[in-house]
């Protein structure tokens, strides 16, 4: 058990580490090496992905302390010096309550702009002082971008060339007080606000405070050009580390993003938001800044299975080495134990999955011939399958070799699924098992790395699960009795949460909760896996038509933004900017996420795709609805 008071690998939320406890027990995805350049960058991802863990890796003190380590290349390859600016819901909250009553929309966006900008230069000056410790605890040479040597004799010129850029005059010349009279800055908000509102003029204001006819980004060009006069080095690149844009208005939001195109070349951004919010890059203009171009964006989640189990691993590992497990990344499939059966791909872009190879893992030949003869027995529909597709169930050979072996693989997990679900199926009606279905096939390597989707924040919650039921069972971790409790309350805790999650009232009277409406996505294609005919294609994903995103928009952005809807097809979205609603996501293709899969008993796949309309129509309701009533009475909400 690590001995660190704080750590990483204790918080489900880097918010409330600081750099140095972020930096100790850190683990690298392949986007973080992607953000140490100088281009600008996004990083999109649901909540819990790391965003701010990786912006956070980016500031001085972090990157020091990380390359101090076993990752001594790191520093040498970030080639700026990063300015980490936290979310502030106060203050957007807050701000936003005191600006209603404002007609006037530009007069709102300076108030914005004034209090954005004032974090920005806090964060500024907090990042002078850590390079300032630096400076005093490294002898070495090899960290020289984040030294900074200010005698007292310059750090008085410096507070007072900054005081007189930002408009804020200070009684005392020192960095210290600067940030204190920037700090009662923020406090002028309410008041400034209150008068706008009484009908004094944005102008009159300004006259009577410079302050608040500062430009953000003019402020902090102008500042590190200053700074870098000072300590000596003219061509020092800085980057503002911009955390959860999603939360600040869209006005200001389309401000920052319009600097990717051109501003100082002293300064980059990395900005970081929900794929909630992703759809203002829908809606740029020609003369705007373009993905490629200007900047690219870095999406924090897998669409290929190696990439998340890469991921998975080395986290899971850590995360359980920290706990006082005796594990390696060579070893952990053999402490969880072999799934049995998983899935190996090339990613999940193609409908049929061409290029996917199922994986037997702990599945032998004689139960393979077993489960498929079990469901051919009681389902009419697969008996005509096999026989319409020449599948001997006495030869089920999974070679390349074999003509049918591909089919074979691919329709394996469908197989497996099917058979532990259904009781017995004919055409004229479906009868489900009743009593609780196992998770079997959800445990060990890799399947239960699935599960996680390769959120840092569902890695650290399942390892703790683990621990926990370890301890309580007394039994290793790759048991299925503590497998399936960690498993359990991974997908009901997230359950819980989406069924309270705040959300607005639907247009649809039967759709109360963002729940509800996942549970009818998963209705969908419980219809297809379980009481329509067998299909080797069933359809397991969604398409985000405009209806769908009319009638159904706001429980999709907030699907997606809590990594309950994976998008498939970051790249797809289709620009219609005559359709204002969630236009970011229309004509993108998502699925459930894989930690919901044990809660509706779903294969962690997601071939095929239905429009999102058609999935929570109400013909597709009454479908739910009528199977349902075919089933044993013990049956019903199993799932």
């Amino acid at each position: 058990m690590s001995s660190n008071p704080l750590s990483y690998l204790d918080s489900f939320n880097a918010r409330q580490l600081s750099a140095l406890d972020v930096a100790r027990d850190f683990v690298a995805p392949s986007q973080f090496y992607q953000l140490l350049g100088l281009n600008h960058c996004v990083l999109i991802g649901p909540r819990g992905s790391g965003k701010t863990t990786l912006l956070k890796m980016l500031q001085p003190d972090s990157s020091f302390a990380y390359s101090s380590g076993a990752h001594g290349a790191t520093a040498q390859n970030i080639a700026f010096v990063g300015i980490f600016v936290p979310a502030d819901v106060r203050w957007a909250k807050q701000l936003a309550a005191h600006v209603d009553g404002i007609d006037c929309e530009e007069t709102k966006k300076r108030l914005y702009e004034v209090a954005f900008g004032t974090s920005i230069f806090l964060a500024l000056l907090d990042t002078i002082d850590k390079c300032i410790e630096i400076s005093k605890n490294s002898n070495s040479n090899d960290h020289e971008k984040f030294k900074f040597i200010l005698e007292r004799p310059n750090e008085v010129t410096l507070a007072l060339r900054l005081a007189e850029l930002w408009s804020t005059p200070i009684s005392i010349p020192s960095l210290s007080e600067l940030k204190h009279k920037l700090r009662m800055r923020q406090t002028r908000f309410p008041t400034w606000a209150s008068q706008l509102r009484n009908g004094v003029s944005l102008h009159e204001l300004s006259m009577d405070d410079p302050y608040l006819a500062l430009g953000w980004l003019d402020g902090i060009v102008t500042a590190i050009e200053t700074i870098n006069e000072f300590i000596e080095k003219q061509n020092q690149r800085w980057a503002l580390l911009l955390d959860e844009l999603e939360i600040i208005p869209p006005s200001l939001l389309q401000s920052i993003v319009s600097c990717l195109r051109s501003t100082s070349s002293q300064l980059i951004f990395k900005l970081a938001l929900s794929p909630s919010a992703s759809g203002i890059f829908s809606r740029i203009q020609e003369d705007e800044p373009t993905q490629g171009n200007d900047f690219k964006i870095l999406n924090l989640w897998y669409n290929e299975r190696n990439d998340l189990r890469n991921f998975a691993t080395r986290l899971l590992c850590q995360a359980l080495k920290h706990r006082g497990f005796e594990i390696s990344e060579a070893n952990l499939s053999t402490k969880l134990g072999k799934s049995s059966i998983y899935e190996e791909d090339n990613g999940e872009e193609s409908l049929e999955y061409p290029d996917s190879k199922l994986t037997e893992g702990n599945l032998s030949k004689d139960k393979r011939q077993t489960l498929f003869s079990e469901l051919a027995k009681k389902d009419d529909s697969f008996m005509e399958f096999l026989q319409r597709s020449k599948i001997d169930l006495a030869n089920l050979d999974l070679s390349d070799r074999k003509k049918q072996g591909p089919l074979i693989r691919k329709i394996m997990p469908l197989v497996q699924f099917r058979n532990r679900a259904v009781k017995s199926w004919k055409k004229e009606k479906s009868v489900l098992r009743s009593g609780k279905i196992a998770h079997e096939p959800y445990f060990g390597f890799p399947n239960i790395l699935d599960i996680t989707e390769g959120n840092p924040r569902w890695i650290l919650n399942l390892a703790d699960l683990l621990d926990g039921e370890h301890i309580k069972k007394s039994l290793p971790i790759f048991s299925q009795s503590v497998q399936a409790a960690a498993i359990t309350a991974m997908h009901k805790r997230f359950a819980a949460m989406l069924k309270i999650y705040p959300i607005h009232a639907s247009k649809k009277d039967e759709i109360a909760t963002l729940y509800e409406f996942l549970e009818t996505l998963a209705g969908s294609i419980r219809q297809k896996l379980y009481f329509d005919a067998f299909s080797p294609d069933p359809a397991q994903s969604f398409e985000i038509d405009p209806a769908g995103a009319r009638e159904y928009g706001i429980f999709l952005e907030t699907a997606i933004h809590l990594g309950a809807l994976v998008i498939m097809n970051p790249e797809s979205p289709k620009r219609l900017l005559d359709s204002p609603e969630s236009i970011g996501l229309i004509g993108s293709r998502v699925r459930l996420c894989y930690r919901l899969a044990p809660e509706f008993f779903l294969p962690l796949r997601s071939t095929g795709q239905t429009r999102i309309s058609s999935a929570m129509n109400k013909n597709d309701a009454n479908q739910k609805v009528q199977a349902e009533e075919k089933m044993e009475p013990s049956q019903r909400g199993l799932f």
